[in-house]
């Protein structure tokens, strides 16, 4: 969609392609849960696709995690932004496991499309207004996952004080959207809870990241309707 494509190039030049030393460290800490999370379900093996994968340092950890602990696996960065896809395949040009690796240029809003009904067992999305969570994408997501598939991202966590406190004037619009039953489809987990339940995705982990209490990261699976 050419507004998400260019809202997104702003984005990605506005915040230096979300390479500052801050967010790296954001990036490495939910990358080490999310691999956690991937080896607690103990898969014969993980496909996983990555919408959004940004810089592809996050990418590159999951990989290099599930490379260490010598587990089947393949890994397929794709994002709206072919500068996102040209900074990801630069983070994984030194990994010794290349051949398990692949790029492409992707609209979530096509997911489903492009990849195929049921076709995908792990899906990971993040960076707080992950392209998987939006209220249009979470459709087509679902319907891209194999049953039992996995979906994997996270969300501002609104409920956070350090968020509602550092922000007041964005939360309290944010929450009378919630309220009102426009644009944004939660104000905390329930929220989200319901609406990806509506759309066949049934919560079965969540958790935050530090003391500020966001990100939110939750784990999603698909059940059949």
């Amino acid at each position: 969609m050419p507004d998400s494509r260019e809202k997104w190039k702003a984005s990605f030049e506005r915040f230096s392609g979300w390479n500052t030393l801050k967010q790296r460290r954001v990036q490495k800490r939910e990358a080490q849960v999310i691999a956690a999370w991937l080896l607690s379900l103990r898969l014969p093996r993980y496909d996983i696709l990555e919408v959004g994968c940004g810089n592809g340092h996050l990418g590159r950890i999951i990989a290099d995690t599930l490379a260490a602990q010598r587990v089947s696996f393949s890994y397929h960065f794709s994002d709206l932004l072919p500068a996102c896809i040209a900074k990801a395949k630069e983070e994984m040009r030194s990994a010794p496991y290349s051949e398990y690796v692949s790029f492409s240029v992707l609209d979530v809003y096509r997911a489903d499309k492009v990849l195929g009904e049921r076709s995908q067992s792990v899906i990971i999305s993040t960076g707080f207004a992950s392209a998987a969570t939006y209220r249009d994408a979470v459709p087509a997501i679902a319907r891209a996952l194999k049953e039992d598939g996995v979906l994997i991202c996270d969300f501002v966590n609104h409920l956070s004080p350090f968020v509602f406190l550092s922000q007041p004037f964005a939360s309290v619009r944010a929450l009378r959207r919630y309220i009102n039953g426009v644009e944004g489809y939660h104000f905390g987990i329930h929220g989200i809870r319901r609406y990806f339940g509506s759309n066949g995705l049934g919560m079965v982990r969540s958790g935050v990241l530090r003391w500020r209490q966001n990100p939110l990261l939750c784990m999603f699976q698909k059940r059949t309707q």
